[in-house]
């Protein structure tokens, strides 16, 4: 699915994989949402996450809005058993997610669950996190052989973890990321889980990290003489620009805009 736009949605906007298919003659693998807006998930059916990736191999969700979530926006991998299954090498890259868990708890902006050896969490920037508890990145239980670098999480409640490694995680590198308050929590296997040079920022964060901030989100298309072309996605009642990878608020004196209506879905597959 790409340059989608998903709003108001009773449940969830995106599933790739089912939580049932762990033999590895029924993979669902190479599934991409990109350069897509998701907006108001999860208005009925609280507990649904924005969107999930359950057993799947090779799922890449990146440079994706993703905004006003009931609970989780991004869920990756299933199972909560601590074995090895064909989950694998799934890639959550570039995404710009706020205004999440403004109702229930127990939850993250990226949450992960179970062994998915070679998955990265990377270059997201998530920003107020609704309901205080769990944290912004949530490895729970056996979350195993992942990478989370170089991730964003701004306007935390003082309540709120940045981290939080549950029980039987293990085999996860957290590293380079940057952090508005600085509350952990890890019971994972500490030896085998790797925290090094993150940053509790405390004021203005630094040009790293407004650059993850600046790169995150849909990227503009380009025209065939090469110049960006913009992309104008309708999220209720307001029209969002995005151009150049900034979100504006206005389309004036622009000659070339590109309309993506409500709900549409652009299945690349």
């Amino acid at each position: 699915a790409e340059r989608c736009t998903f709003a108001d949605i009773s449940g969830g906007a995106y599933q790739a994989g089912c939580t049932s298919c762990v033999r590895a003659d029924r993979i669902d693998e190479n599934n991409s949402l990109v350069n897509s807006v998701v907006r108001n998930t999860a208005v009925e059916l609280r507990g649904a996450a924005a969107v999930l990736v359950a057993y799947a191999a090779r799922t890449t969700i990146a440079h994706n809005t993703i905004t006003n979530c009931s609970y989780v926006p991004v869920s990756v991998g299933w199972g909560w058993r601590g074995e090895a299954s064909f989950a694998r090498e799934n890639r959550v890259v570039s995404n710009r997610i706020s205004h999440y868990k403004l109702i229930l708890n127990d939850g993250g902006c990226i949450y992960t669950l179970d062994v998915q050896p070679g998955t990265l969490i990377s270059r997201n920037w998530c920003s107020h996190q609704g309901t205080a508890s769990e944290g912004g990145l949530y490895p729970d239980n056996h979350s195993a052989n992942m990478t989370f670098d170089s991730n964003v999480l701004s306007n935390l409640s003082s309540a709120t973890n940045w981290l939080n490694i549950d029980p039987g995680s293990n085999s996860l590198r957290i590293t380079n990321n940057y952090h508005s308050n600085n509350l952990s929590t890890n019971l994972g296997s500490h030896g085998s889980i790797l925290l090094q040079h993150n940053h509790f920022v405390q004021g203005a964060f630094p040009p790293p990290a407004l650059e993850i901030m600046r790169q995150s989100g849909p990227v503009a298309k380009k025209s065939d003489d090469g110049a960006a072309e913009a992309d104008v996605v309708d999220l209720g009642s307001r029209k969002h620009l995005f151009a150049d990878r900034f979100l504006l608020s206005s389309v004036a004196n622009l000659s070339k805009i590109v309309i993506l209506s409500r709900f549409a879905c652009c299945p690349s597959r």
